[in-house]
């Protein structure tokens, strides 16, 4: 069952038959690999269940949960990440989804380590050469500041990174980022409550002008390494399973790109930065 969400002026939602005709793009998601911060929040998460159960928590445990107290954490991919990026990559050459049916124009990816890690270990192997990659600070994952007292900033973020993609001539885009931002854009165009780490999801955005709208197509890829600890799933009733994850984000670093280059978009990817 497709579902829709369609933005005008106010960033409203609406249903698929609000928008008709216009310009369709295939939109493809995937969600970074396991991050070593992942592997945090489920150490905090053990934590929290040891104490409530009035036992003592493990010291490795509380070793890792410590180190989500650090603000700005950019974190690299944990070693079952790195490893659901190697069989992420295999299915997708195994059924040459990224080689055929799928092929993208244009590759769109945060900046923040665990998605360009994501992107160099199971996109770009399978992508042509010519194929534009663009790194994009529009696409980090929801920020501290933005949770505490700047939501509207988080929305006008996301605003600017869908007007950015309406731009693009190209017909098939692939962007690598983060669930949360995926799902405040999407709004209740998804059934997906969070994706899973290494997720790719086919997506369409249609519309013209000041009406778009996104359509839910499939999921493509989900990896069997994926965690399940410390989520629950609610039947949609479409016959998709909605997932809820803890997760906690990373603040860019000043040091990352701007997030619009000089022609006024995201800059072209460079894994040296």
């Amino acid at each position: 069952m497709q579902k829709g969400r369609s933005l005008d002026d106010g960033g409203g939602s609406g249903t698929g038959s609000d928008v008709v005709g216009g310009v369709k793009k295939r939109v493809l998601l995937v969600r970074h690999a396991e991050s070593e911060e992942n592997v945090q929040v489920r150490a905090a998460q053990d934590v929290f269940s040891s104490l409530s159960g009035f036992r003592l928590p493990k010291a490795s445990d509380f070793g890792k949960m410590m180190k989500l107290l650090r603000l700005q954490h950019d974190a690299d991919l944990s070693e079952n990440g790195r490893a659901m990026v190697v069989d992420a990559r295999k299915d997708l050459e195994d059924k040459k989804w990224l080689s055929g049916p799928l092929k993208p124009d244009l590759v769109l990816h945060s900046p923040l380590k665990r998605a360009v890690q994501t992107y160099e270990g199971m996109i770009q192997p399978l992508i042509q050469k010519e194929t534009p990659v663009i790194c994009s600070d529009l696409l980090v994952e929801k920020q501290v500041s933005e949770y505490a007292y700047a939501q509207s900033a988080f929305r006008k973020r996301i605003q600017r990174f869908e007007q950015y993609l309406d731009t693009r001539p190209e017909e098939t885009i692939l962007i690598v980022g983060h669930s949360q931002f995926f799902r405040s854009m999407l709004g209740e165009a998804s059934s997906v409550r969070k994706f899973k780490n290494c997720d790719l999801w086919e997506f369409q955005r249609n519309g013209e002008g000041k009406r778009r709208e996104w359509i839910e197509i499939k999921n493509i890829f989900t990896s069997a390494l994926a965690s399940s600890q410390g989520c629950w799933r609610e039947d949609s009733g479409d016959g998709h399973n909605n997932t809820l994850l803890i997760e906690t984000t990373g603040e860019a670093k000043s040091s990352l790109p701007s997030a619009k280059s000089d022609s006024g978009g995201p800059k072209p990817h460079n894994p040296a930065t």
